[in-house]
């Protein structure tokens, strides 16, 4: 089970690191990461994880089949939608989440986890339709997850959290100065 383990891992880290690129790849790993994990958090009896990472496995095939449309487009058009409406996705899949988490899962932490799991399906969800903002929010759920890291004293997840945060950063700061650059050359066209 430990090899399992190690495998999502760095599978999720190559992941995050070929987002940060636009890396279509990033989907067919993360796919490997998200159904490995689905797996284990099934048979772990973790059915809230399992199904967020159910979830991913459909985004990243989303992911994949959208990515893979225009195979020439090696550099992908990073697009801003409405930040506020995103937001308020977020909050209603928070407040969904937290009352499963209060209610039906009985969670100690059930306000950390709602907030780490509610960025995270937002943030996947704009990452797939290549939304500059999916960084925002994958930058929000880690800090989530770090957070309830070090209260709970899973050193291994505040470690693992913690490089993913640094990637997010990492992914927000490249694709923004992408993002910003294709403007420019598109109102230097006009």
């Amino acid at each position: 089970m430990s090899y399992i383990v190690t495998i999502i891992v760095i599978a999720n880290i190559l992941s995050v690191l070929y987002a940060t690129d636009n890396n279509r790849l990033t989907w067919s790993i993360g796919l490997v990461a998200s159904v490995l994990t689905t797996i284990i958090f099934a048979i772990d009896g973790m059915y809230m994880s399992s199904l967020y990472n159910l979830y991913s496995s459909i985004m990243c095939i989303c992911g994949i089949i959208l990515w893979n449309k225009n195979k020439s487009d090696n550099i992908k058009t990073l697009i801003r939608q409405d930040f506020f409406t995103n937001c308020l996705y977020t909050l209603w899949l928070f407040l969904g989440i937290g009352i499963i988490n209060i209610v039906i899962v009985k969670s100690e932490h059930a306000l950390l986890d709602s907030v780490g799991t509610a960025t995270a399906i937002i943030g996947m969800l704009l990452l797939v339709k290549k939304n500059i903002y999916a960084w925002i929010f994958f930058i929000l759920g880690d800090i989530a997850y770090i957070t309830l890291s070090f209260v709970t004293h899973d050193w291994k997840y505040l470690i693992i959290y913690g490089v993913l945060f640094i990637f997010a950063v990492h992914g927000y700061i490249k694709n923004t100065i992408l993002f910003n650059n294709n403007i420019k050359q598109e109102h230097g066209k006009i």
